[in-house]
């Protein structure tokens, strides 16, 4: 299930529209003291544009979200982060992604 909500404002750098969807990823196993990168479908990103993650509930113990990126049109890449000493295993976890565009 995926919601979508959008607005618009105006900034100090000019105007910008904000989306925001909220799906379940699984990362699955981490191992020690590695990144693994989820690719999140996010139709409209595009790369210069501004996204953002927040979980809904906390991660597994000792796994980070680390800041998402755009590399490619339509997919926002969110990087999770092992920092302990074994291997972690991220069950499905549930993400608000927003996405910052100027106007």
């Amino acid at each position: 299930m995926v919601a979508q909500n959008a607005s618009s404002r105006s900034g100090q750098s000019g105007p910008v529209s904000r989306t925001q969807k909220t799906a379940s990823v699984t990362p699955g196993n981490i191992t020690t003291l590695q990144t693994l990168v989820v690719d999140f479908a996010f139709v409209g990103a595009r790369v210069g544009d501004i996204p953002s993650v927040s979980p809904a509930a906390a991660p597994v113990a000792g796994i980070l979200i680390g800041q998402p990126y755009i590399l490619a049109n339509d997919v926002v890449k969110i990087p999770f982060f092992n920092i302990t000493a074994g291997t972690l295993n991220q069950t499905a976890i549930s993400l608000n992604v927003g996405l910052a565009k100027k106007l």
